[in-house]
């Protein structure tokens, strides 16, 4: 009889995970997905409203840093229970020719095992725009090879028109630091804005200030000939 209970429980386990799981919409380094309509979460614990421009193309691009979302796999999930962990809120607002493509970086090394969570929010929430013209019709993220996934890019399926605004376009992670930028807003020009992103793990930035290394030492050569 216990054998059998316990039989039946881990099944009622194994569904249960599988439903969150499926909830979720997930994309590791190189993958794509198709983000999903979630409820908005909790006030944001941190904002920043940035202008961008190039050429005919302006507008401006809200950030928005939110703990403990329910709708983060890594807060309430078979991926973590973490109330600290974060997620990160972007919408775009354009007043001057039209966007097809918004990509934050900053997410460099961020969960490429199971991968963030990509999704969208249509609901009146903490300062956004309630609606937006397009929901994005796909999520794609760089590749490790190129740089460790650090693009996470969303596409819309038509273009965004001066005077409308996007979604509330969302990463869920399980990162509970959060640090600025740079992210960019894309049609036939392309402008750079600073947004709210995850901070890079140490191995990271590690990383980068050991390439830098054989260029400081061949600085240093060539001074010590100068010198010399």
């Amino acid at each position: 009889m216990k054998l059998k209970f316990i039989k039946t429980f881990t099944a009622a386990a194994v569904v249960c995970c599988l439903t969150v799981t499926s909830q979720a919409t997930l994309l590791v380094p190189g993958g794509n997905a198709v983000p999903a309509l979630e409820p908005a979460g909790p006030a944001a614990i941190a904002t920043l409203v940035q202008p961008f421009a190039s050429g005919p193309l302006t507008g401006t691009v809200t950030s928005w840093v939110v703990q403990g979302d329910p709708s983060n796999p890594y807060v309430s999930g078979p991926l973590g229970h973490d109330p600290n962990a974060l997620s990160f809120y972007y919408q775009v607002f354009v007043t001057g020719d039209y966007v097809n493509r918004f990509t934050p970086g900053g997410y460099a090394n961020v969960d490429t095992q199971f991968g963030v969570d990509v999704n969208y929010i249509t609901a009146a929430w903490d300062g956004a725009i309630a609606g937006g013209l397009v929901p994005p019709a796909a999520s794609t993220r760089s590749t490790m090879g190129l740089d460790n996934g650090d693009e996470v890019a969303f596409n819309a399926p038509s273009p965004l028109t001066a005077g409308n605004w996007s979604p509330v376009l969302v990463v869920g992670t399980s990162w509970d630091t959060w640090t600025s930028d740079n992210a960019a807003v894309i049609d036939t020009y392309s402008a750079n804005v600073q947004v709210l992103t995850p901070v890079p793990e140490p191995t990271t930035m590690i990383a980068g200030a050991l390439l830098l290394l054989p260029f400081g030492a061949s600085t240093l050569r060539i001074l010590r000939r100068r010198t010399a």
